[in-house]
């Protein structure tokens, strides 16, 4: 009886019953307290081992990913792209907003690396003017600046102090520059370990395809538009409406529109659906940081899910906080 029971558990979190069989198990979830613990503490393990086995791969792609672009980035600014591929980055950086910011984030701290460059060096390259016999001039990567360089060996020995200090500074400041430019989708990446359940499921009908099947499809395929219109049109009183609810608060937040991620991850929270409700609470915490809004409102729910230790979300919140406390992030927010 308990493995058929926990078989039924199983079937009901993964959305492998029928539509009239998990009507009928939420009614008996609401109504049987020691029943709900037990869904609640499936969830819970099944969330642990999904996290477990996400965690690294989902590391190592956000890693390889953010060098990729980082290196694209450079070597477009830097002029050494050849010109077919010059003029695909550029139509890139025109269809994707993201990289757009990015390159522009990157360029301002080219800039200003030059300029602390500058800063640091000008009263050396006079000194090493006035100690040079010859001089020539050399151009300064791509920009159109000159430095006048001196190439013979002054006659006496430089401080090396105060060359390590400025090479310093520049490592430094360009360090900030690149961790700026991908430190909070990295973070995002980290704490979102959201997986959508595959459209194609077992049940009383074997191989029966979701009945959400037509959104999630469309969510995976990152037509968002199409998926956000198919998941408002499904009815209250549809057995699947909590569930649809849930998936377009994560199409909202996957289509960067976080304000309305917020707000509809709190409707799936005001529902008061076991199987939705916590993880609900932690995806619109995670909104609030993506849109930047770390306001009354958002410590309000961290130190809910923090204090309440039974919370499915509990631990997730707990590594979201240190992350944001973290001074680095701080320095750059």
């Amino acid at each position: 009886m308990e493995a058929q029971l926990f078989n039924k558990i199983e079937n009901y979190l993964a959305g492998a019953l029928s539509d009239t069989d998990a009507a009928a198990f939420a009614t008996e979830i609401a109504a049987d307290a020691s029943l709900a613990a037990m869904v609640l503490d499936y969830q819970v393990a099944q969330d642990a081992i999904e996290l477990l086995i996400e965690d690294d791969l989902r590391s190592e792609l956000d890693l390889l990913r953010a060098e990729a672009n980082i290196n694209n980035i450079e070597a477009y600014l830097g002029g050494n792209l050849s010109d077919s591929e010059t003029q695909a980055f550029a139509l890139r950086i025109e269809e994707e907003a993201d990289l757009a910011n990015s390159v522009a984030t990157y360029e301002v701290g080219e800039d200003a690396v030059e300029l602390l460059i500058e800063n640091n060096l000008r009263e050396e390259l006079k000194q090493l003017q006035i100690e040079s016999t010859t001089a020539k001039v050399v151009p300064m990567a791509t920009k159109e600046r000159k430095l006048t360089v001196a190439t013979k060996q002054p006659a006496k020995r430089r401080n090396l102090f105060s060359s390590f200090a400025a090479a310093a500074s520049v490592a430094l400041l360009l360090g900030f520059f690149t961790f700026q430019q991908t430190s909070t989708d990295n973070l995002l990446a980290e704490h979102n370990t959201f997986v959508m359940s595959e459209v194609n499921r077992s049940g009383d009908v074997a191989n029966t395809v979701h009945p959400l099947a037509i959104g999630m499809d469309a969510q995976k395929n990152g037509d968002y538009t199409t998926a956000i219109n198919f998941y408002k049109n499904i009815p209250t009183d549809n057995a699947r409406y909590n569930e649809s609810q849930f998936l377009l608060g994560h199409t909202y937040y996957a289509n960067k529109a976080y304000s309305e991620a917020i707000s509809q991850f709190g409707k799936v929270v005001v529902t008061g659906d076991i199987r939705y409700q916590e993880q609900a609470e932690f995806y619109q915490l995670l909104s609030y940081v993506a849109n930047d809004q770390q306001d009354a409102n958002f410590d309000t729910l961290m130190n809910k899910m923090l204090s309440d230790k039974t919370h499915d979300s509990h631990q997730k919140a707990t590594d979201l906080k240190s992350d944001l406390d973290n001074w680095l992030h701080k320095l750059l927010h």
